[in-house]
Parts: C-alpha cells; sequence; structure tokens
C-alpha cells in the first residue's frame, strides 16, 4: 500500500490511515506521521527526532526509532542505507532508485517504468552466486552515486 501525502490531509484523516494500516494512532504518531507524509522526502532519524521535539510533543530518541521502525514495517515508508553511518528514511514507497550528490549529499528519486525496473531485477537474480544459492531475493535498492 502507497502511503498517501498528509499534506492535503487533516490529523483525524492521519489517525484514520493508521488504523487502517493497524497502527495505534497515539499523540507522538500522528505528529511524526503527518511529519514524515507531508511531502516526498528522504529524513534521517536524527532529523525525525529534532522536528518532532521541535515542533511537535516531545519524544525521546527511543520513540522515534521504535515508531520509523513500525512505520516501515506498515509500509509507510522505506529505510534507505546510504552509506556505513547514514539511513534515511523515504516516504516515496512507490518502487524507484536513487542518486546520491557525493558532493551535496542531496538524495534524488529516479523514477523508472516497470518493465526497466523488471529487466534489472532479473538480470541482477542471474547473476551466478544468487542462482547457486538458491537466495529468496526479497527487495533491491538501487543507488547511483556522483556529482550533478
Amino acid at each position: 500500500m502507497t502511503a498517501p501525502v498528509a499534506q492535503s490531509m487533516s490529523k483525524q484523516d492521519i489517525i484514520e490511515y493508521l488504523r487502517k494500516v493497524h497502527i495505534s494512532p497515539t499523540t507522538q504518531r500522528v505528529e511524526m506521521a503527518h511529519l514524515l507524509l507531508s511531502k516526498p522526502q528522504h529524513i534521517s532519524a536524527e532529523e525525525v527526532y529534532n522536528l518532532v521535539n521541535e515542533e511537535y510533543s516531545k519524544a525521546s530518541r527511543a520513540t522515534v526509532y521504535n515508531n520509523l521502525h513500525l512505520f516501515e514495517r506498515a509500509g509507510l515508508i522505506k529505510s534507505l542505507n546510504i552509506s556505513p553511518v547514514l539511513t534515511v528514511y523515504d516516504t516515496n514507497t512507490t518502487p524507484h532508485f536513487h542518486f546520491v550528490d557525493t558532493e551535496t549529499g542531496r538524495i534524488r528519486d529516479i523514477e523508472c517504468d516497470t518493465d526497466t525496473m523488471n529487466k534489472i531485477l532479473e538480470t541482477a537474480l542471474q547473476c551466478e552466486d544468487l542462482e547457486q544459492s538458491k537466495a529468496q531475493v526479497t527487495g533491491l535498492q538501487l543507488i547511483f552515486y556522483g556529482k550533478e
């Protein structure tokens, strides 16, 4: 299920949406969902923590991390491992790739048609190591790095 954009959603709409995806709508979860889903973005847990505590009700880092993981399991957001020390959360849950500008750190979505995405996945699955191991692939993240 693709998460809706909360920009046009009232708090009551967000509460109903969280219930629909089986998340108990606590005050902090409603505020976090509103913050995260207000626009397409790539945001770190630390940025979420700072914004939640700046604009909304106070939340501990543990609460922020736990809710981010809960939202990810429910399909509201996806985690994206940019580097060994940086994970961001992507509010665009439709299939797409990413480009990271290595000079600025800016992360940009790269939209791609379904046929092209499927060809890339099929090609990756034909890699000798995957075929021999009989691995069960559950996802794919493709991140391009460079300068824009």
